[in-house]
């Protein structure tokens, strides 16, 4: 059965300590950054479904009469499946670079004010279902639909004073909950590699192409098997978009040849824009260039509760992202893409 153990932070970052400067040089945002880099990698190192770890950012809103040094609260929830889980999560957290910096101590599970939120925001990786610009009948081998996503790209000068800038503006209750887990990636990486090859295949040989062995302008050079009346004709059109898309999705493959997490990084608040704003700042915060989609569940869709109770019990919970309707549209090009979208 699994067990969580939860941490607080009860004080900032001292930026005046003495200690922690010469430790770090006088970068203290790269040694946090450093930190809490080593910490995602050595979880991302143990076994898959080992063990979970969630951030919880609990704002109390201004509205509350509470001090706003006393708004904000951190906590980490360590949740691990075994003993040996537990010993290795403790170990990390409490030896590991992060309790250098910030001290972490042991708490009561914080009591969180679910019945007033109407909404989560989750941050995803961006991704596009692109309708192709040739038709069959030009290019048999075109898919009705082509699926990319990009890699997230880290923003190294990432501080989170935007989201304290941004709390201090809200009236009302909010949360950041951020959970990850390691994740076996086998499948994921059989389906870029699938799908890379797949979109290569889709302008070879088509009619004008003189760089390939046997074709010459629109003569077909090469001698027929007794089988050519059953033999697909060559494709008359190159499809743009299978070249753009597979040069992103290449770059996706390599980003999956090194351990992955599973995480959801969601935000809940009492509003729609609540939500949706402290979703979006954390992204502008830990990633450049937009690199992000937001997917949006409102209390009243059937999949709200479910996001809630993953919260609740620290475990990761996946929301619907268009790799599952690229599954669905193309099965046998797109299969596997599903988890994508909250892997990193």
């Amino acid at each position: 059965m699994a067990s969580t153990t939860f941490y607080t932070v009860p004080a900032v970052l001292d930026a005046t300590d003495v200690n922690l400067q010469l430790r770090y040089g006088g970068d203290l945002l790269m040694g946090t950054r450093n930190a809490v880099a080593f910490l995602l990698r050595a979880v991302a190192a143990l076994p898959p479904a080992f063990c979970s770890l969630s951030f919880l950012f609990m704002y109390k809103g201004a509205d509350r009469g509470i001090e706003p040094q006393d708004r904000m609260k951190l906590y980490i929830a360590a949740t691990a499946v075994t003993p040996d889980a537990e010993d290795g999560l403790r170990l990390i957290l409490e030896q590991g670079p992060l309790c250098r910096l910030y001290p972490l101590r042991r708490c009561e599970p914080p009591r969180l004010p679910w019945d007033e939120f109407s909404e989560a925001c989750d941050v995803v990786r961006y991704e596009e279902l692109l309708t192709p610009v040739v038709q069959a009948r030009q290019n048999w081998r075109v898919p009705s639909v082509l699926y990319q996503t990009v890699p997230f790209i880290p923003n190294e000068n990432n501080d989170y004073r935007a989201l304290d800038g941004l709390c201090d503006g809200l009236r009302e209750p909010a949360l950041v909950h951020i959970c990850v887990q390691p994740v076996d990636a086998r499948k994921e990486r059989q389906a870029l590699n699938r799908y890379c090859a797949e979109l290569q295949d889709v302008n070879r040989g088509f009619r004008g192409d003189d760089d390939l062995p046997g074709f010459g302008g629109e003569r077909f050079d090469q001698i027929m098997p007794s089988s050519a009346a059953t033999t697909p004709e060559l494709p008359q059109k190159r499809e743009p978009l299978a070249d753009a898309v597979g040069r992103a999705m290449q770059e996706m493959r390599g980003c999956f040849n090194r351990p992955q997490l599973l995480f959801h990084c969601r935000a809940f608040g009492g509003s729609s824009y609540a939500s949706r704003l402290m979703a979006a700042t954390v992204a502008e915060c830990a990633f450049r260039d937009g690199a992000y989609g937001l997917v949006v569940t409102e209390s009243i869709d059937s999949g709200y509760e479910a996001l809630v109770k993953s919260c609740a019990e620290d475990r990761i919970g996946l929301v619907p992202a268009l790799a599952a309707r690229a599954e669905t549209m193309e099965p046998r090009l797109c299969a596997g893409f599903g988890r994508m979208s909250q892997m990193a």
